[in-house]
């Protein structure tokens, strides 16, 4: 058991180290930062934008950006392994595959959360910028990177798994996720067209229209649909049961990817 915990971490810090040298995370950061700080900065009514308002600029790089960043470190971490020229490589090493599998997971979503939480600090300072003598209050940023970036991330980097282990190649793979991601994004642009005032954002999870009380009865449809749209009020238990349902979502695709590599390991 000790042994395996320790190929864990040995994994775990060779991804963050392997990773740190990646284009991807720079180029991805610096995209999530474009689009939250113009997001914040044009529709601030303030010489500076409120606090809800740089929250929600915020949610919007993270949600957008970060998920497409670790699906593109994670199957590339495991595309170096499931390559026709290493397969075999991988599948005859004297190490579980539940370790492999984790290591890999576990160390790219901690790369990307440190990442995070740059572009979080990046925000709390705005207002010093304009003279102020605080930073933004820490609760709103925290509220959005435990309920709707952190199960973004980690849902991201399990399909990610999930989707490499089934198919064994990166240009296989980042098809069918970008279908997934501009589905999810794209769905509601007609509404938007036609002048209505979504009660979800557009990088919502949900394709359904929501009542305005956050406190309203959410169904078995409304709890699967997972929807962060009233992140910015009060908590409340529907919001800890979506991030739930996540993050549940996303240990299964993982366990998944092990069976599916025992499987070809056993062929």
């Amino acid at each position: 058991m000790n042994r395996q915990l320790d190929t864990l971490r040995e994994i775990i810090l060779l991804e963050q180290r392997v990773q740190r040298r990646n284009p991807i995370w720079i180029i991805s950061l610096a995209a999530a930062a474009l689009m939250g700080f113009s997001e914040s900065f044009t529709v601030g009514v303030l010489d500076w934008p409120t606090t809800s308002q740089a929250s929600r600029a915020y949610q919007l790089g993270c949600v957008m950006i970060f998920g497409v960043m670790t699906f593109l470190l994670t199957a590339g971490a495991l595309s170096r392994d499931l390559s026709d020229g290493r397969k075999d490589l991988l599948l005859c090493r004297p190490i579980s595959l539940w370790v492999y599998i984790w290591g890999k997971y576990i160390g790219n979503v901690l790369f990307v959360l440190c990442v995070n939480v740059l572009f979080m600090a990046s925000f709390l300072v705005i207002p010093l910028f304009y003279g102020q003598s605080s930073i933004y209050p820490l609760r709103p940023f925290m509220y959005v990177m435990f309920f709707s970036t952190l199960p973004t991330i980690l849902y991201c980097g399990a399909l990610a798994v999930f989707l490499m282990c089934l198919s064994r190649k990166v240009i296989v793979a980042m098809p069918v996720f970008l279908v997934y991601f501009l589905a999810m994004a794209l769905f509601r642009i007609p509404e938007t067209l036609r002048g209505k005032t979504l009660d979800v954002d557009m990088w919502d999870v949900s394709m359904r229209l929501y009542p305005h009380g956050v406190s309203a009865n959410v169904g078995a449809s409304k709890l699967y649909d997972m929807s962060f749209s009233h992140l910015l009020q009060p908590p409340v238990p529907e919001l800890y049961a979506r991030a739930a349902l996540y993050t549940a979502l996303s240990l299964i695709l993982v366990g998944l990817s092990v069976l599916l590599l025992k499987r070809m390991r056993s062929s």
